[in-house]
């Protein structure tokens, strides 16, 4: 009785102070698939191997990056978990990884970090770009419905690249009603409101977009062809493509010729046909290797 008293009067384990980054709509719960998978990934990445990788840290547009080679860290950790979400929900296996970075980061190699010049914000979000992530390589032919939602990784040739432009990522919204301020984020750059006021008993709807705290990214597209050749089964057919959109650091990373190979998550455009040939593929990249150039170009 008195072991399940002392066991009952436990303190509950700290929340990471990463976790309100990468999941602000969800409580932390230990026991949560995705607080046990930061913690593997974070049992590995203390280590000196895993200090190696999180090194590399780098300040983009007042954001972090990380450029990861997928296979260096199966070598440090082999977690049948990280594979599965990156396979079947790749949003919040990116999540879980970039939580654990964050906290490898700010928290475990929290002196090391100290003297990075990249690190010299303090903690702040950052974002990991994968490479070398072999499970999600197929030719661009081979997009299909099943592909949207998930990570793919494509070889090509870009053929087509437009101007650089702005796209917005979060505003500041003022309440009609209570004068509350709230910062709404904006998906893919589309202008969305505030539903209702975050303020304690104000139940407000109208607001005002406070146009000066709108933070702008820099955005480009492209469009990538398959490789004449790449695959035989397409010999003699009209290759296929695929819209690309690069985003901060990617932004100007290659031009028409290059010979790229992107990974990222698969997305639908709109064309505003009614038909249902009116949507085709759209690659938001997660990374991007130019192996012409001998490089890799890191992302958001």
């Amino acid at each position: 009785m008195q072991a399940r008293q002392r066991a009952s009067s436990a303190p509950a384990p700290a929340t990471p102070a990463a976790w309100s980054f990468y999941f602000p709509d969800s409580a932390y719960v230990a026991q949560d698939r995705r607080a046990l998978l930061i913690t593997e990934l974070l049992g590995a990445l203390q280590s000196e191997e895993g200090w190696n990788i999180v090194k590399n840290l780098q300040s983009v547009q007042q954001e972090y990056v990380l450029q990861l080679d997928y296979q260096q860290l199966l070598q440090i950790c082999d977690s049948p978990d990280l594979a599965a979400a990156l396979e079947m929900q790749p949003l919040e296996g990116l999540a879980c990884l970039q939580a654990a970075v964050h906290e490898a980061v700010f928290h475990v190699h929290k002196q090391r970090t100290a003297i990075l010049p990249a690190a010299a914000e303090g903690p702040a979000k950052l974002a990991v770009q994968l490479t070398n992530y072999t499970p999600s390589e197929m030719h661009i032919r081979q997009l299909k419905s099943s592909s949207i939602g998930k990570l793919s990784t494509l070889r090509g040739t870009v053929t087509r690249m437009s101007h650089v432009r702005p796209l917005i990522v979060d505003m500041t919204f003022t309440c009609n009603k209570c004068g509350n301020s709230v910062e709404a984020s904006m998906p893919d750059g589309r202008f969305t409101p505030p539903t209702r006021c975050t303020a304690e008993g104000c139940k407000g709807r109208s607001f005002t977009p406070e146009r000066s705290t709108a933070r702008c990214i820099d955005w480009q597209k492209l469009r990538l062809q398959e490789l004449l050749g790449a695959d035989q089964q397409a010999q003699g057919k009209v290759p296929r493509s695929v819209e690309v959109e690069l985003k901060q650091n990617l932004v100007g990373s290659c031009v028409v010729g290059d010979v790229v190979t992107v990974l990222g998550l698969v997305k639908v455009l709109a064309t505003g046909d009614s038909k249902p040939s009116g949507e085709v593929p759209l690659l938001h990249p997660v990374g991007l290797t130019d192996p012409d150039k001998e490089r890799v170009v890191t992302c958001r």
